[in-house]
This record gives structure tokens, C-alpha cells and sequence, in this order.
């Protein structure tokens, strides 16, 4: 008996592994040809088959369901799935799904924080990693992300990682990698001022890009070669690549490329004299950078449109745009911390332990249910061990809403006594976080569903980077965790109310989440429950609360 127990167990493992290579290499596929919502679609799907059954594909698919929000600039959905994903990658031993993750990690802290010392150190340990593991696809694309790094800054000391991912992209025919590589390495050579090398790159990956048809490669040439003619003074033809890139931005689905296009081209109308014309390009620009991409450019349009408004005579918007720029570039940091605020997100940190540690006892208790009715091929235990996994779950479910309704109350009690105080603790607490305090709570910001910290910084009149720093700083948290909060917290309010029967998806509306899946696991993550357990469980409370 335990000779075909054994054997089915290797067999069911075997299966699994054969699984998760299938899955990993159908998403790889999707994601390299920007199919990211049919990656979403399948992964979402498998992540909660593999949740169920204890199954490591969770990781792969939390992983590749990160990387497709990338693809698609929801960064919130990003940061939710790498948090999911990140303890099981970091503990486990798939090497290619460490240098992904660490690859995410650096694109956020790119794209998102303004933070290019963390996205250097994250690129760094992915390509130790890449190396050591003998990963050479995942080494090319490390190495260009390093060499794309230095390029933001316009420091041409990444030449080295832009040649050698190059050589490493040619030598493998990668296709995936290739046209990255080529740009980078045609940017370093112009940031040389080699412009002749440059352009022979620039030609080269317009070559690539027709025969992939593949029209955002096409356009980052036509950008690429317009700038290389711009500065060798042929404006006539960088006047042409710039608007045929323009006239590709339809058919381009990143969000980057499409702002770029608007801030180069309207650069170069600036310098040859067209102010009119580059003002249409960064006003443009600048609407399109306030959603959700590129928001990096702000400065830059604000910058260049205090420039073109000074210059056709427009002087009142002139002073307007530079007084935003000097704003995002000059605000200086207040570092007071409010004591009975931090006491609250500590309060709040402590019970979120509780809740993980309440989790990974039902992950436990889990496996061995299903390790046992493996081996054990009993129906009879099997039956009896569900029935006992299901009552225990009960009565944990029971125990964390009963938990969390007490500590709710303490809670409340506790922001009572501090309202009264708010006002004369603002200078300590700081004056920019208190604003930001005030929005949560008095206009309930957190419920616009596009909410971001550029739409943040611009109600403030102050820098993105600025209020992610202030967050962080005297919340706690991450910006996307601290709009969680607050939504949870007025999602938690309702709940608990016996007469409020509002759906569950309306609710999710209401509240600024764009997916019910996400909200149902920010909930669950907060309290430990679901939210319609958490209403059903309340209501029991309740009835004997008024019985007693």
C-alpha cells in the first residue's frame, strides 16, 4: 500500500512540474508579443487553483500576473501581486523567478519611486543572480535594464552593459531582447557624441523592427534618428522622423513612448524657433502624463511650457507653469512625526502579524491534510480530516472578525480623543502629511479610483516624490498601501453595519477598487476574512450581542 502511495505521490509531483513549465513558458510567450490581459486572464485563474491546493505555481503566477500590470501601468495591482509572490520566490529555488522579481522590484523603483539607487542595487543582485545560475537569457535582459538605467540619467558610463547586452542579444538571436539592446546601445554611442555609430544602430533596429512588424520599436527609432539628425543640424529630416513617430502613437500601446514622442518633438520645435507649435506638443504631453505612465515628464513639460509661454508673451501662464516646476523641484522636507498617529499604525501592524501567523497556521494545517489523504488513499479520513480543517476554519474566522471588532472599537475610541488634538499637533506631525491626512479623511480621496501620486502631489500643490516620502515617513507604509487602508477601514465601517445590505461589488466600486478580486484579497489581507464572511460573521456577533 505504501509502495502505490509513494508512486502516485511522485507521479502527482511530477505532473505539477511539468504544469508549471507549460504555464511559465505560455506567459513568457503572451508577455514578449504585450498580450498582458490574456496573461491576467490565465494566470488569475491558476493562482487560485494553486492557492487551494497548496500548489508552488501560486509563485509563477503571481509573479507573471505582476509583470502583465506592468506591461499595462497599474502599478497598485504590481505592488499587490509581489507582495504575494515575494515570500515564496525569495524562499524558493527557481532562480529565473528570483531575477524577475528583483527586475519588478527596479522597475518600480524606476517608474514609480524616483528611486534609481534602489533600482541599481535590485538590477545588481539580479544579475549576480543571472550569472551564477547560468540564466542567459535573463543576464541580456538584466543588462539591458542596467545599461537603460544610465540612460535615463544620460550617463554614458552604461556603455559597457549596452555593448555587452548587445553582443550576448546578436550571438543568441534573441529577438525578444535584441531591438532593446540595439537602442540603448545607438543612445550610449550619442550620448559619446559618436553620432555616426549612432545612427548606423538607429538604421538597424528600424531594419529589426519592420521585419518583426512591430510598430513601438518602429517608433523609438523614428524618435531616435530624429534626435541623432537634430543634432547634427539636419532639421529638416529630424523634422520628419519626429512627426512620423507622431503619427505612429495610435497603434502604440506603452504609455511611455506615447508621452515621449510629445516632450522630444517638442523640444526640438522650441529650438528652432516654433514656440506655438511646441506649446501644443507639451500641453498634449502633459495631460497625457497625469494617468498613469511617464509621469517622470511632469517637470519636464511644466519646465518647457514656462519657457514657450514666456516667449509668445503669455506671461501670466508662464509664471504659473514655472511656479509647479519650482514647486516639484524645490519643496523642502518636514520630518516631525505625530506620536498618537503612529501609535494607531502600530496598533494596526500588530494585528496584521496576528493575521499572518493565523494564515500560515491554515497553510499548515492545509498541507497536512492534503499530504495525508495522499499517501493514506482513505476516504473515510480524508472526509473527517475536511470536516475538521472546515470547523477549525470556522471558529478562526469566527475568532479574527470577534478580534478585529474589538480592536475597532479601541481604535475608534482612540481617533476620538486625537480629532479633538489634530489641529494643535499638525507643526509636530508635519504639515504636508496632515493635508494629506485631511484629504483621506474629511474628502474621502481614497475612493476615486484613479487616484495616484501625481494627482496627489497636484491637489497639493507640491512633488510626487515629496508625498511618497511623507507617507512613508509618518504612515508607515507604501503609497498603495496607505489608500488601502483607508478603503478598507470605510469598508470594515460598512460591514459591521447590521443595516447596511449595499453589495459587495458596489461596494468594491464605491470605494476606488478597480477589481473585485483585489479587493477581496486587500480585505482579507487587512482582517483575515473575506468580506462577505466578515458581514456574515458580524451579524451573528450582533444578533447575541442584542440576546444577551
Amino acid at each position: 500500500m505504501n509502495r502505490y502511495a509513494a508512486l502516485l505521490f511522485l507521479m502527482f509531483v511530477a505532473v505539477m512540474r511539468t504544469a508549471a513549465q507549460d504555464f511559465r513558458e505560455t506567459w513568457k510567450q503572451l508577455i514578449t508579443e504585450g498580450r498582458d490581459r490574456e496573461v491576467i486572464s490565465s494566470a488569475a485563474r491558476v493562482y487560485e487553483h494553486a492557492v487551494r491546493t497548496d500548489d508552488a505555481l501560486a509563485d509563477y503566477a503571481g509573479i507573471y500576473l505582476a509583470r502583465a500590470y506592468m506591461g499595462l501601468g497599474q502599478y497598485d495591482s504590481v505592488y499587490y501581486w509581489l507582495d504575494l509572490a515575494e515570500p515564496g520566490v525569495t524562499a524558493g529555488p527557481d532562480m529565473e523567478l528570483k531575477v524577475s522579481m528583483l527586475n519588478l522590484k527596479a522597475a518600480l523603483s524606476i517608474t514609480v519611486e524616483v528611486n534609481y539607487a534602489a533600482a541599481y542595487t535590485y538590477f545588481n543582485q539580479a544579475l549576480e543572480i543571472a550569472r551564477a545560475s547560468g540564466e542567459k537569457t535573463q543576464e541580456r535582459r538584466v543588462l539591458c535594464n542596467l545599461a537603460h538605467l544610465y540612460g535615463i540619467r544620460e550617463d554614458s558610463t552604461g556603455f559597457s552593459y549596452a555593448r555587452e547586452a548587445y553582443e550576448l542579444c546578436k550571438a543568441a538571436d534573441d529577438l525578444y531582447a535584441l531591438p532593446s539592446a540595439t537602442i540603448l546601445l545607438a543612445d550610449m554611442y550619442k550620448l559619446k557624441d559618436n553620432y555616426s555609430e549612432a545612427m548606423r544602430y538607429a538604421l538597424e533596429l528600424k531594419d529589426l523592427a519592420g521585419s518583426m512588424r512591430d510598430s513601438s520599436w518602429l517608433q523609438m527609432a523614428c524618435q531616435l534618428t530624429a534626435s541623432i539628425y537634430e543634432a547634427t543640424g539636419d532639421y529638416e529630416a529630424a523634422r520628419r522622423d519626429y512627426e512620423a513617430a507622431l503619427a505612429m502613437n495610435d497603434k502604440v500601446e506603452g504609455p511611455s513612448a506615447r508621452v515621449g514622442i510629445f516632450l522630444l518633438y517638442g523640444n526640438f520645435l522650441q529650438s528652432i524657433g516654433e514656440p506655438q507649435a511646441a506649446r501644443k506638443m507639451y500641453e498634449q504631453g502633459l495631460r497625457m502624463s497625469s494617468g498613469k505612465g511617464a509621469v517622470g515628464n511632469v517637470g519636464a513639460f511644466l519646465q518647457g511650457l514656462s519657457e514657450v509661454c514666456g516667449q509668445v508673451g503669455d506671461s501670466a501662464a508662464a509664471y504659473e507653469y514655472y511656479r509647479q516646476y519650482d514647486v516639484i523641484e524645490q519643496v523642502e522636507k518636514q520630518s516631525e512625526r505625530d506620536f498618537n498617529r503612529l501609535y494607531l499604525r502600530f496598533t494596526t501592524i500588530q494585528h496584521q502579524k496576528e493575521i499572518s501567523e493565523r494564515e500560515l497556521e491554515l497553510m499548515k494545517a492545509n498541507r497536512r491534510f492534503f499530504i495525508g489523504g495522499l499517501l493514506l488513499m482513505v476516504l473515510a479520513v480524508i472526509a473527517a480530516v475536511l470536516f475538521y480543517l472546515y470547523k477549525k476554519k470556522n471558529r478562526m474566522y469566527r475568532q479574527l472578525v470577534e478580534n478585529h471588532y474589538r480592536m475597532s472599537a479601541v481604535l475608534e475610541q482612540l481617533r476620538e480623543e486625537n480629532s479633538a488634538g489634530q489641529q494643535v499637533h499638525a507643526a509636530d506631525t508635519g504639515e504636508l502629511y496632515f493635508r494629506i491626512e485631511a484629504l483621506m479623511m474629511q474628502d474621502k480621496l481614497y475612493r476615486r479610483s484613479d487616484i495616484s501620486l501625481d494627482m496627489l502631489a497636484a491637489m497639493l500643490k507640491t512633488n510626487r516624490a515629496y508625498v511618497s516620502k511623507e507617507i512613508n515617513a509618518h504612515g508607515g507604509m507604501t503609497f498603495y498601501n496607505y489608500i488601502n487602508h483607508y478603503r478598507i477601514a470605510e469598508a470594515v465601517d460598512i460591514l459591521q453595519d447590521e443595516n447596511n445590505d449595499v453589495p459587495l461589488k458596489a461596494l468594491c466600486s464605491d470605494l476606488g477598487f478597480n477589481s473585485m478580486s483585489v479587493f477581496y484579497r486587500s480585505f482579507q489581507k487587512e482582517t483575515g476574512v473575506p468580506p462577505s464572511r466578515y458581514r456574515e460573521e458580524m451579524r451573528r456577533i450582533k444578533r447575541e450581542e442584542k440576546e444577551q
